[in-house]
């Protein structure tokens, strides 16, 4: 949770810009090439290379601009269905964002928060925490 607060904290920070955040931002992110980071998974996957994340999507740049998404593309689109007629029509006008982007996003915050769990664990934490991280990397797929 504490986390969770601090990329919230980030993002309110105005670490993301709104040149950041559309739906094609949420599948390619890196780590800095001067960082190094060590890898906590062995990379092992059945999912295709295209579709399969990488350790490095996984970066507080990159769950920062997934909270900046979620804020400025898709909180104003949900606002705009609950107040709308035609819901189906918002929903086709902004699928991209919806079925893509949003996802995508999600599953960034979440891999972001289940690493750092897994390199915060305390010793005894730490095989199970960065089990769960590699069952997840491993498991989840880049929607497109």
């Amino acid at each position: 949770m504490k986390y969770l607060s601090i990329l919230m904290m980030v993002t309110a920070a105005g670490c993301a810009t709104a040149n950041d955040t559309g739906p094609t931002a949420m599948t390619a992110a890196s780590a800095p090439s001067d960082v190094t980071v060590e890898k906590l998974c062995d990379g092992e996957t059945d999912l295709p290379s295209d579709f399969a994340f990488s350790e490095d999507d996984f970066s507080l740049e990159g769950a920062t601009r997934s909270m900046a998404f979620l804020t400025e593309r898709i909180n104003p689109i949900v606002s705009e269905l609950n107040f709308s007629e035609d819901a189906a029509e918002i929903v086709r006008l902004n699928w991209d964002y919806l079925y893509i982007g949003r996802p995508n996003a999600l599953n960034k915050i979440n891999g972001y928060l289940l690493r750092q769990q897994a390199e915060t664990a305390a010793p005894e934490e730490r095989a199970a925490a960065q089990a769960k991280f590699c069952t997840f990397l491993a498991a989840t797929a880049v929607t497109d």
